[in-house]
């Protein structure tokens, strides 16, 4: 549906499958713009960096796809600049150590930390499949941040792991935690 079917002559703008395309300080940005009596939106994405705004408002004047030009190329820019990606810390053996089973205290759930791969990856006990794995991924100091490629509700917070000298007895996630199940 992104891939553009037709374009002008000068190549400033086209269209795609329900999406417009257009070029604006030489970058293609693509978008589709709506309204109902009373509202008008912007949708507007620029591929290349991955960043994108929608633009909702409520009167029929606002010219939302104006709106959304000068956001994406102001605080766009900024965002790309500030999300490109950052070389995750190397691996460290010791982490080893983390692997193991966690019990809730609050509803007796169980989730495991397991080693695959020189990743950690989370495992609920009740699930159903390893599909639903959540990766802690390093971001230095003995910590990890939460991701999955399904997204979810602690998805992009940081984990640590509370210790003892050298045995880890807790897995903390914001406000919450799980204790180490011993002999795991």
């Amino acid at each position: 549906m992104l891939r553009v079917r037709s374009v002008d002559e000068s190549w400033q703008s086209g269209s795609g499958l329900g999406f417009d395309h257009s070029r604006f300080k030489d970058r293609t940005y693509v978008g589709h713009a709506g309204g109902y009596p009373g509202n008008t939106t912007q949708t507007l994405v620029q591929l290349d960096d991955k960043i994108g705004v929608i633009v909702l408002t409520n009167t029929n004047d606002s010219g939302p796809g104006d709106i959304a030009r000068q956001l994406i190329t102001t605080v766009g820019d900024a965002v790309a600049k500030a999300a490109k990606a950052t070389k995750p810390p190397i691996w460290d053996d010791t982490w080893a150590r983390f692997a193991g089973l966690y019990r809730s205290p609050y509803d007796d759930s169980i989730t495991q930390v397991v080693l695959l791969n020189k990743q950690f990856v989370l495992l609920d006990a009740s699930a159903t499949a390893a599909e639903t794995r959540t990766v802690l991924e390093p971001i230095g100091d003995g910590r990890f941040r939460l991701m999955a490629p399904t997204g979810g509700d602690e998805i992009g917070e940081v984990v640590r792991f509370d210790e003892t000298p050298g045995r880890p007895v807790r897995l903390v996630t914001g406000d919450t935690w799980s204790e180490r199940v011993p002999g795991f």
